[in-house]
């Protein structure tokens, strides 16, 4: 990736103030800080270098630098109101880093920038991150960045398709799946479903479908099952009209044989006929 180091060396220059700053930092630590009146009466200086000590941090990628910038950066903010230097602006440089810096480890293979992620919307990140099955790092994204809540639902619906195609029994994965879902609170089992039918497994889909609260979602995937009893069913629980009569529709419109849409159609007759 593009990496300009001149604001990283400038810091570590005599001539600049983020130097400076940086020094007077380390005897603060070392319990010889250097006057107060000194680094008051140098407020200019010190606005330059907190916002220096804070762009070289963002392209620093020596996490033990980069600490030390950070560190400089609060320091001199201590000496500084809100108008001077935004007190969220280093908050802000701080949870993004931590995020870029969760993305470099030996498992995860791939960096990102400060100003990568900057550029990133939540959907597109969460994207990177599930294309990679990486579900927990981005659960832990989402709650730390306080991403939408759709962008948590969707990696814990992600997870669980990827659950769906493993080489465990139905029993084990549905109650896997059901019980990791309840921590997310309601959550719709659709996608879940149409993984199962994709896979070769309607008799899981047909049990998340039946965990799913959208009866018209429901219908939807039943009546791309060809399970239209279950699907008429569903329907005349919802008792919406349009959905009992898209269901009928495809019934009238599909190749079962007379006797047996007249059995599903009309289901006390059919009786009264067989029994005659």
């Amino acid at each position: 990736f593009f990496f300009n180091d001149t604001a990283t060396t400038e810091i570590y220059t005599e001539q600049i103030v983020g130097s400076v700053r940086c020094v007077q930092e380390t005897e603060f630590e070392l319990r010889e800080p250097s006057s107060d009146e000194e680094i008051r009466s140098q407020k200019d200086q010190l606005v330059v270098a907190v916002n220096e000590c804070l762009q070289a941090a963002t392209i620093e990628t020596d996490r033990i630098i980069q600490a030390r910038l950070l560190k400089a950066a609060v320091f001199g903010k201590a000496f500084l109101n809100s108008v001077q230097v935004e007190h969220s602006q280093i908050f802000h440089v701080c949870k993004q880093l931590r995020v870029v810096n969760a993305l470099k480890n030996e498992l995860f293979a791939r960096t990102i920038t400060f100003q990568q992620l900057e550029a990133l919307e939540d959907y597109q990140l969460i994207g990177i991150l599930l294309r990679y099955n990486l579900h927990y790092l981005a659960t832990e994204i989402c709650r730390y960045l306080e991403y939408p809540s759709t962008q948590l639902e969707r990696v814990y619906i992600h997870w669980a398709c990827c659950k769906v195609e493993s080489a465990d029994p139905d029993e084990v994965v549905y109650r896997v799946v059901v019980e990791k879902l309840k921590e997310y609170g309601e959550v719709s089992y659709v996608e879940v479903a149409k993984k199962a039918i994709d896979v070769g497994r309607p008799a899981l889909a047909m049990k998340f479908l039946d965990k799913e609260p959208s009866l018209g979602k429901r219908v939807q995937i039943l009546l791309s099952m060809e399970n239209f009893s279950k699907a008429l069913e569903c329907a005349s629980l919802s008792k919406d009209t349009n959905l009992i009569s898209l269901v009928i529709l495809q019934i009238v419109k599909s190749h079962m044989d007379e006797a047996e849409r007249f059995a599903l159609l009309n289901p006390d007759l059919s009786l009264i006929h067989i029994s005659e």
